[in-house]
């Protein structure tokens, strides 16, 4: 799919409010944009995904989410919360999947202007 910048700038914009209750209403917290942006923004080394190794949005979303899903999996009897554990939770809301999506596609846009 063709993304365009100012287009998802506003989706996110609009739906900002919404996507920040929410995730703090499952993680039972206050969940700011920054912090939303340091849970998932700062995952691209974790998760071994880089904008400008990609040709476009999509596959670089459908390869940090198998990466998520697979230290997810590796990490599931840690006895204690980690970060993927909570994006997980943020995961299973179709609301905030759409939005982690644009989130994401917005990150590739910006790295490969």
């Amino acid at each position: 799919m063709k993304y365009n910048i100012e287009e998802v700038e506003n989706y996110l914009s609009e739906n900002k409010d919404e996507a920040l209750d929410i995730a703090s209403k499952i993680l039972d917290r206050d969940v700011t944009m920054p912090s939303l942006n340091g849970m998932i923004g700062s995952k691209n080394g974790t998760y071994k995904v880089e904008p400008k190794n990609y040709n476009n949005a999509d596959e670089y979303y459908e390869d940090w989410l198998k990466s998520h899903n697979e230290l997810f999996e590796n990490d599931k009897e840690c006895n204690y919360e980690r970060s993927v554990h909570r994006i997980h939770r943020l995961l299973h809301n179709s609301f905030l999947n759409s939005y982690l999506k644009m989130f994401l596609v917005r990150t590739f846009l910006r790295k490969n202007r």
